[in-house]
Order: structure tokens, then C-alpha cells, then sequence
């Protein structure tokens, strides 16, 4: 028998959690030196460039770029500094909306807890539901290995939108479950708002629906879309070359995974164990109505693949993975000690290299290099014993 949480105690989880997350926030924004970043500084953008769009002005423009580096800088952008552009779909604004009303430093805590009550909630429900259930000290083990997951953890400090994504990920896929269709296709949209990460698994989804008949998920993805795709054009007028500029500007930024490292050997492996998970998931997709988790996550890690990325944040996209590999390892001898040491491989290869005279710097490069291919293919083998112990 499956576990369950009653709703409202994940609606209570969440409040508490957001609040307890904004009291800390505020206490260490109090405590640190005003030189360092502020938290989450990565909404600041999206500040500016939602007011832009309710007052009807482009959010892409020059104007908008440089007054969030005034917001962020208190002064003009120097050579090295990061731009801070606006690179999303204008329609992130209806997320951002609610924010504008406050000062931006307040909203930027805001969103920074916001963020830190859905890593908390989604650590204690997907927690809470594996069966059989865990002994107290190891769900303790498991619950702090996700609220401290360090790319999700990172992106709740500088606002990043990955956790946003999970959560709409995981939201459409628990309500596709429950056959609420056109509630999953509309929080499906949501999904699509940082590319980066979620080109590919929206439309995976969409795929699967439509193979299985679901037709009102994917309608209600298509009208939810439309509507505010239209409302943001009504406002600033056809917007998507603007993005398209911005989105290449972005892709051109150095990073620590660019496009040309997926012919390095760490790419091509990573590609092949990549392309290898996905085909197997759009196997099981076309012959299973189960919802398709394992296309999702082949859909992921391709994203990853082919789209450049700056840090780490991005990385937060694989809690979906875990989850799902979290859950089926659970009966498997040593399969959640196995589990703990793999999700806790960022931090501790973190700390290894700089005992070893490294940077983090060249940690991030270093982590893109193998950890999706670490997940990838602990998948793959996973795949492969259970399909033998099925001969």
C-alpha cells in the first residue's frame, strides 16, 4: 500500500517552510557583507522586464538590461561582470507578476523562499511516499540529501527558476496520474518557461497524451499557452524574434558546458547513454499508458546535452531522476546508501577537489563533465539487471 500524505498537510509544509525560509533569508541578508550578491539575485532581471511588460515596453531591450545592472551593480557594467539580460519567454511575467509589487530586494527573498518551500515540500512528500517506509534515521538521511542537494540548494539562494520547473514537471505528471488532463496540460505551460532545461520533456508529455488519447491534456495545454502567449503579444506586440536574439546572446556566454564540449569524450558518452535512456523510455511510452517517467528523464538529460549552461544550477532539473531512481532502489540491498552517496556526489567532489588545490571554478566545468553521465548510467544498469532477472 502506497503512503500518503493528506494535501493539506503538504499546503501546511509548504507554509511553514516558506515562512521559516524568509526569516533566514532576512536574519542572513542582515548579517552578510552588502558586497556579496543578493539573494535571489537572478529574479532581479525578471523584475524589471515583468514592469516593462505591464507598462507595454519590450523586456529585451538595452534600456531594461541596464537598469537591473543599476538594481544589481549600483553602478555601469564593467568588463567580466555578468549582463544579467533577460533570456526567458515573455510570458514568465504572469509568474513574476505578483513580485513587482514589492521593493526588488523583497523580491527577491520572496522568491528565494518560495523556492526553498518547494524543495522542502517535494523532499518530505516524495520522502514520505516510498514504500515500505523508511526507519526515522533514514528518511532523516534521505530528507536532507534532496532539502541540500547542492545545484537546488544554490539555485534557492540566487532564485534560480529550476525548482519551478520540477515542481510543474511533477505537478502535470501527479495529475495526469489522477486524470485531471486539462489541469496537467495547463500547468504543463509553466514548464516551458526556462528551455534550457524543459524543451524537450513538455513536449514528451504532449507526446505521450496524445498517443494515449488524453486529448484534453494536451487542449489544455494548447488554450493555457495561447492565452498567455496572446495577452503578453496584446501588450508589447510579437515578441518571439526579441526572445529568440536574447536566447542566442545567452548560448554565446562561456560556461561551464558549451555546445562544442558534446564532442569531447565526456559528451559523447554522456549523448550515448543519453540517447540510449531516451529510446528505451519512448519504447515503453508507446507500448504503456504508465505515465512516461523514464521518457521524461531521457528527455532531461538530452536537454542538458545540447543546450549551454553557466554553473550548476541547471543540474537541479536531475531531483526528477533521483526521485525516480530513489523509489525503485529502495528494495534493492544497499540500493539507498548506493543512492545517498550519488545525489551527495556534487558536494562531496566539491570539497575533494578543493582539498586537492582546486577551484570551484573548475568544478563546475569538472561536474558537467561526468555527473549526468554518472546518473545516466546507473539508470542504464539499472534497467539492464531488472530486465535480466525478467529471462
Amino acid at each position: 500500500m502506497q503512503n500518503k500524505m493528506p494535501w493539506v498537510a503538504g499546503v501546511l509544509c509548504f507554509g511553514i517552510s516558506f515562512l521559516f525560509g524568509l526569516g533566514v533569508l532576512v536574519d542572513w541578508k542582515t548579517r552578510l557583507n552588502p558586497q556579496y550578491w543578493p539573494f535571489g539575485v537572478d529574479v532581479y532581471p525578471h523584475w524589471v522586464a515583468t514592469r516593462a511588460i505591464w507598462r507595454g515596453e519590450s523586456p529585451y531591450t538595452l534600456q531594461v538590461s541596464r537598469e537591473t545592472q543599476q538594481l544589481i551593480y549600483a553602478r555601469p557594467l564593467e568588463p567580466g561582470d555578468d549582463p544579467f539580460g533577460f533570456y526567458y519567454p515573455a510570458y514568465v511575467s504572469f509568474i513574476i507578476a505578483p513580485l513587482i509589487w514589492l521593493p526588488v530586494e523583497w523580491a527577491g527573498l520572496v522568491w528565494s523562499a518560495f523556492n526553498w518551500a518547494i524543495l522542502v515540500t517535494l523532499a518530505i512528500v516524495w520522502s514520505w511516499r516510498i514504500e515500505p517506509r523508511l526507519s526515522p534515521l533514514l528518511w532523516g538521511l534521505v530528507l536532507l540529501s534532496v532539502i541540500f542537494y547542492r545545484p537546488a540548494f544554490l539555485a534557492v539562494i540566487n532564485g534560480q527558476y529550476g525548482l519551478f520547473v520540477v515542481v510543474c514537471l511533477l505537478g502535470a505528471g501527479w495529475l495526469f496520474q489522477a486524470r485531471r488532463d486539462g489541469w496537467a496540460g495547463a500547468l504543463l505551460v509553466f514548464a516551458t518557461i526556462k528551455p534550457s532545461i524543459s524543451l524537450l520533456a513538455p513536449l514528451v508529455i504532449l507526446f505521450w497524451a496524445a498517443r494515449w488519447r488524453r486529448w484534453n491534456g494536451v487542449i489544455g495545454f494548447l488554450i493555457t499557452l495561447g492565452v498567455l502567449v496572446g495577452a503578453t503579444i496584446l501588450q508589447i506586440g510579437w515578441w518571439a524574434p526579441d526572445f529568440l536574439r536574447a536566447a542566442q546572446s545567452f548560448a554565446n556566454k562561456p560556461g561551464s558546458w558549451m555546445t562544442q564540449d558534446i564532442f569531447s569524450p565526456a559528451g559523447l558518452i554522456w549523448f550515448a547513454g543519453a540517447l540510449a535512456l531516451f529510446g528505451i523510455g519512448l519504447e515503453r511510452l508507446w507500448r504503456a499508458r504508465d505515465f512516461p517517467w523514464l521518457a521524461i528523464i531521457g528527455a532531461l538529460v538530452l536537454n542538458l546535452l545540447i543546450i549551454p549552461h553557466l554553473l550548476e544550477y541547471d543540474l537541479t532539473v536531475l531531483l526528477i531522476a533521483w526521485f525516480w531512481l530513489g523509489a525503485q532502489w529502495r528494495d534493492v540491498r544497499g540500493g539507498l546508501a548506493w543512492w545517498l552517496g550519488l545525489v551527495g556526489m556534487p558536494w562531496l567532489s566539491w570539497l575533494a577537489l578543493l582539498a586537492l588545490g582546486g577551484t570551484t571554478e573548475q568544478w563546475w566545468k569538472m561536474i558537467w563533465q561526468f555527473y549526468p553521465s554518472l546518473l545516466i548510467y546507473a539508470i542504464l544498469v539499472w534497467l539492464w539487471r531488472t530486465a535480466l532477472k525478467r529471462i
